[in-house]
């Protein structure tokens, strides 16, 4: 199987290396020679081998890493004798599976996320003895262990180290901050999410760090209430759940709609002490695949087609159970099903909508609106203007608004000017932050935007100022599309939602004891937003 598996930064340093088998010789630098390759080379495929040293690489690029597997193609061929044919029929050679590596690496990835709390090159350095532990538990002589985090949490005894400005690390008291229950009105710091499934330290070394080392027989003499105090707060019962949406959409120049499609998932990360949860969970609005209710739902259960999503394709993590009949029905037309999560963090659902299935009783809405044409001022100047337009609620803002304005190539532009102008203001005072930056190097305009409130409309108007008979030739140049860029804290754009978050028994109760600290966030992303400039 795997000889070999290592990380790089962009610098090509080795940030982590394992040698599995011992099986390629260590005059042969692998680290060196994947970073030339993947340098030198324009375009170097995520699988390729170098025949020269019969090795074959399959790599990643994630968090600013390189996560590479290597193994030799020339083990088996060794053990022909010299008066022997080779034939590789006869030796069963065994080559791993392409998509089974591409899988292993992104699950070793998400081992050290859950493991580690945050994964980049400092937290990898700072918990270097609790990654090597986590490869050896991974991989033993090139061959697949296992990749559960719940098996590795009963195997692996290193404690992680939190980075630096880590909000989950300890303070001087040894403590956790206690989280307030789910009520809809607590809040929580969006890296809280960020923290390991094994705590950091235990509630002894806790204590012990506040009352100092010079105390004798501490252990013993600690009183009962105390210790559970601090067992209690020591505990990490949590569940994080992630609403998180990404859309693709293309504008014509006038401002109507060319194409839109959303990408969502539900990501959960399992904090929860409990080796074998089960939960149950309720969405709304209802969603429908090709006019067919997930599970089976009868379509009478549900009182009117505008509390369903209609959906082009629905995936669930293998941990869901999904209800039958009437029992998957809540009270307000809500989607009901149980699932079992497993330890970390996974996906328990990816979803995926396009503009064909968009309809009114969807209740389908874009938190953006861009309008853009190019006015010919004279015979030296023409104006690129470009009008944003937010359709959220007033109390919602777009998150770092970032405009990309391409300039027409080889159009032997003289000077350009910039200017932004309101055309209204909302309530809370419009955009904040604004800043225009013209990027001679790149040939574009960038237009930034740290908050954009909702209900609330800019313009940025581009002057272009060229030589005397150059402007028809100018406004002929092909120009790209206008690209944005944001993110949408606390909404998403189908309008789906968690309606509540329970524990299999309170859910058949209808109680809501002793339920766990529960915290939900809802994100839209643009993916792809572009308006066509001409």
């Amino acid at each position: 199987m795997f000889s070999q598996f290592f990380i790089l930064n962009l610098r090509g340093d080795p940030v982590l290396f394992r040698d599995y088998r011992g099986d390629i010789s260590p005059q042969i630098n692998t680290t060196e020679l994947f970073f030339v390759e993947i340098t030198t080379k324009e375009l170097v495929q995520p699988v390729f081998q170098l025949t020269e040293h019969h090795l074959h690489f399959i790599w990643t690029f994630q968090d600013s890493l390189y996560f590479v597997l290597v193994w030799n193609s020339n083990i088996e061929v060794s053990k022909v004798g010299e008066n022997e044919e080779f034939d590789a029929k006869k030796l069963k050679v065994k080559v791993p599976s392409p998509f089974f590596a591409f899988e292993l690496l992104d699950r070793i990835r998400q081992l050290f996320r859950d493991f580690l709390g945050m994964l980049n090159e400092e937290s990898l350095r700072r918990n270097f003895s609790l990654t090597l532990e986590l490869l050896d538990e991974i991989i033993d002589f090139g061959y697949i262990q296992t990749t559960s985090t719940r098996e590795l949490k009963r195997l692996i005894h290193d404690k992680p180290v939190p980075p630096e400005d880590s909000s989950w690390k300890i303070g001087s008291s040894g403590i956790l901050s206690t989280l307030s229950n789910w009520n809809g009105t607590a809040t929580t710091p969006s890296n809280a999410s960020q923290k390991p499934v094994v705590a950091t330290s235990s509630w002894k070394d806790s204590f012990k760090s506040m009352v100092g080392e010079y105390a004798s027989g501490w252990s013993s003499v600690i009183p009962s209430k105390i210790t559970s105090t601090l067992q209690s707060s020591q505990k990490s019962d949590e569940i994080f759940v992630d609403i998180i949406e990404k859309l693709f959409v293309t504008f014509k120049s006038n401002g109507e709609l060319f194409h839109s499609s959303i990408s969502g998932k539900i990501l959960v990360k399992n904090l929860l002490e409990d080796q074998k949860p089960a939960l149950c969970v309720a969405l709304s609005p209802v969603p429908v695949v090709s006019h067919r209710v997930l599970g089976p739902v009868p379509k009478e259960s549900f009182n009117s087609e505008s509390s369903t999503l209609k959906l082009d394709d629905c995936i669930f993590h293998e941990c869901v159970k999904m209800k039958k009949g009437k029992e998957a029905v809540g009270p307000k037309d809500e989607f009901v099903f149980d699932f079992f999560p497993p330890s970390g963090e996974f996906t328990l659902m990816n979803y995926r909508l396009s503009l064909d299935r968009s309809s009114p009783k969807n209740r389908i809405s874009l938190p953006l609106k861009i309008e853009n044409q190019i006015e010919t001022m004279s015979e030296t100047r023409f104006d690129i203007v470009v009008q944003i337009e937010c359709s959220l609620p007033a109390e919602k803002h777009l998150h770092q608004l970032c405009v990309d304005v391409p300039l027409p190539s080889e159009s032997g532009l003289v000077s350009v000017s910039c200017e932004l102008s309101n055309r209204e203001k909302s309530a809370n005072g419009g955009g904040m932050g604004s800043q225009v930056e013209h990027l001679v190097s790149e040939n574009k305009v960038v237009w930034r935007t740290k908050k954009f409130p909702g209900s609330y409309q800019q313009q940025l108007r581009i002057k272009c100022f060229v030589n005397a008979g150059d402007l028809i030739m100018a406004k002929k140049r092909t120009i790209g599309s206008v690209s944005v860029d944001f993110e949408v804290p606390m909404w998403t754009s189908t309008g789906l939602s968690i309606k509540w978050l329970k524990t299999q028994l309170n859910a058949q109760r209808g109680t809501s004891e002793g339920e766990p600290t529960r915290w939900i966030r809802y994100v839209t992303q643009s993916d792809s937003f572009q308006s066509r400039l001409t």
